[in-house]
Parts: structure tokens; C-alpha cells; sequence
């Protein structure tokens, strides 16, 4: 009877279902956090990291788990660098014997609970982070783990001015979703669903299809540079921007803006 050889010469993509996280909006912000890997994929010496960072922002704090055979959970689970509101945490499983350094096992993008926010529950498609924009009025920033609107602080109220002004929402937002899914879709490559993924591109992907006036997921793309499956995505991503539009109302609210003026 032959012996299967594991093979970790290879990354492999750690399990969604393996890793939870729960945030807690204390001051400052603390964590806990499971995590269900084996040794049956890993080297047992291969190190546990979990990283959080926030939306919108480089910073990056790094807490030691222990290793695969002696996981160990850090008694310090303090946030006191993650400055933004939205925050988004990763898994590396590392090898630190072998080829040190080396990444065996990656999940990024892991959105936690919040169980004492107001807001528990709540998804957040976009989060939006106030900068130094020079004279810009908006723009979007793509990561790996989310998508972030950008927006100009030098502006008196911009904040309540993205969530709230008729204006902006009808004008500015229609475009976000068409540059958003176009990443998706033409840049990230992803036209199908995965089950209950929270990556944001699958988060945005089933936004999409529930704007859509037939619930269509977006063409397949094999080539970006291709005019036919280019114009198929044109078409589909222009009527779900329609479908965003009608959800919100947004050419009556525009209609009520010219009236009142």
C-alpha cells in the first residue's frame, strides 16, 4: 500500500469556512478570531499569521497564531493601528524551516462579525474614506480584499454629501457600478457566483445580478481585448447600471431637482 505524499510546493487556498473573526467596537477596537486548519495540509511547523488592515489604507498589523501543530491565540488582540472603519483581515499559513518565508496557504478578504456594532449584520459594498483628493471630487481605489470610494476632504460635508445628496447619488453612483463590475469582470475575470463568498468581487457580482432587469450574470471574457465580448459586457454592465438607477429613483430625484430650481 503506497503512502500519499503531501505536496506543499504549491500555495494553496485556505477554506472560507476555516477562519472566523469577530470584532469588537471597544476603544480600542480588540478581536477574536478561529481558526480550523490541519496538519493533514500543512507542515505542522508552518507558522499561523492573521493580518487586519482597514479600508482606504496601507497600514498593516500582524498577529502571530502560533504554528499548525501549536496554535495559540495572542493574548494582545488589539486593533490600535487599524485607524479606518471597515476592517478587513487575511490568513497566511508560512513556512518558516524549509523555504522560509514562503506562503503554503492564503484567504484574504475576510470581512468580520461585529456583535456590538450598530450596524451588525450590514455588509458594506463601498466603504468610503475622506482624503487628501488635490482637486479631485471622487475616485475609486481597488485592493485585493475590497474596493473603496475615495473622496475629497477638502470639501465642506462631503461625507453627507455622498450618502445623502440627490445630486451626487444620481450622477456619480450609476458610473461607480459600472466601474466597479467592469474590474470584476474584465480585470478580476470573475462571471459566476461562488456559493457564499464574501470576496467583494463576489459581493458586488450578486449585487449585480439582482439590478439586472433579467437577474443575467455578466459575459464571460476571454480576451479584455476582444470588441465582441467587449460590447456584450457593455451591454450588460449599461443595464445594470439602468437597473441601479430604476432600484433608487434616481431620474425622478433629478426630475424634483430641475422642477424645484
Amino acid at each position: 500500500m503506497s503512502r500519499r505524499r503531501l505536496n506543499f510546493t504549491s500555495r494553496r487556498r485556505i477554506p472560507r469556512d476555516a477562519v472566523s473573526v469577530q470584532v469588537y467596537e471597544d476603544d480600542p477596537r480588540t478581536f477574536d478570531a478561529t481558526l480550523n486548519l490541519s496538519v493533514k495540509d500543512y507542515p505542522p511547523h508552518a507558522a499561523v499569521v492573521l493580518e487586519a488592515t482597514s479600508s482606504g489604507s496601507q497600514v498593516l498589523q500582524r498577529f502571530e497564531f502560533g504554528t499548525i501543530a501549536e496554535m495559540m491565540t495572542p493574548s494582545d488582540r488589539r486593533l490600535t493601528d487599524i485607524t479606518g472603519e471597515n476592517v478587513i483581515f487575511g490568513v497566511k499559513v508560512v513556512d518558516r524551516q524549509e523555504r522560509i518565508g514562503r506562503i503554503l496557504g492564503l484567504l484574504t478578504g475576510i470581512r468580520p462579525e461585529r456583535p456590538n456594532a450598530p450596524d451588525k449584520g450590514r455588509v458594506t459594498l463601498l466603504p468610503v474614506e475622506p482624503i487628501d483628493l488635490g482637486h479631485q471630487i471622487w475616485r475609486l481605489r481597488f485592493t485585493d480584499e475590497t474596493v473603496v470610494l475615495e473622496v475629497n476632504r477638502r470639501i465642506p460635508m462631503i461625507m453627507e454629501i455622498v450618502s445623502t445628496d440627490s445630486r451626487f447619488l444620481s450622477v456619480v453612483y450609476p458610473e461607480i457600478v459600472r466601474q466597479v463590475l467592469d474590474r470584476v469582470v474584465a480585470m478580476e475575470g470573475v462571471s459566476e457566483q461562488e456559493g457564499d463568498s464574501d470576496h467583494w468581487c463576489q459581493l458586488w457580482l450578486r449585487f449585480a445580478i439582482s439590478l439586472h432587469p433579467e437577474h443575467l450574470g455578466p459575459p464571460v471574457i476571454e480576451d479584455a481585448m476582444d470588441t465582441v465580448s467587449r460590447a456584450d459586457l457593455d451591454i450588460w454592465l449599461n443595464d445594470v447600471a439602468d437597473g441601479y438607477a430604476g432600484r433608487f429613483g434616481l431620474r425622478d430625484k433629478m426630475i424634483e431637482i430641475c422642477q424645484a430650481e
